[in-house]
């Protein structure tokens, strides 16, 4: 993707490859309107995002690996709250994220989303059942191939 590191999208063989920054756990509206119009051309999307978005079993995967917080997008507060003081203000969900989340867990063009971040590997479902799948880093020798079926 051309460096375009807050929204951007190509339609590759009747996909849209869509990429949205949420590299400090926000995400915005005006965003989220882009992604909106990405939808309404009625391609399925595999949205790209920097940070995973909070499911409980990835969340708790992270933690348990000796983390002092989870590392992802939308934590609830019953998560941030335990997180030391500078971490959980970095993580707290503003409204705009919030809304984010909604609407990406209502639209059902969303086929696939791919994240990295949190350095696992991990793959669980959103609210909604989009797949979300999380990989871990080059530098750690990680690659993956996702073949769209």
């Amino acid at each position: 993707m051309p460096n375009n590191l807050y929204f951007y999208s190509r339609v590759i063989d009747g996909v849209n490859f869509v990429t949205l920054d949420d590299s400090y756990y926000l995400m915005t509206d005006g965003q989220i309107e882009m992604l909106k119009a990405e939808a309404a051309r009625g391609y399925p999307i595999v949205l790209g995002m920097h940070i995973p978005l909070f499911t409980k079993a990835q969340a708790d995967q992270i933690l348990a690996n000796g983390n002092k917080c989870a590392y992802v997008t939308g934590a609830p507060r019953e998560y941030t709250d335990k997180y030391p003081p500078d971490r959980s203000r970095q993580q707290v969900p503003d409204e705009a994220t919030l809304r984010a989340i909604e609407y990406i867990n209502s639209e059902p063009q969303i086929k696939l989303i791919v994240t990295g971040h949190t350095h696992i590997n991990f793959e669980d479902r959103l609210p909604c059942g989009t797949l979300q799948i999380t990989t871990d880093g080059g530098y750690h020798g990680y690659a993956r191939e996702i073949t769209l079926v």
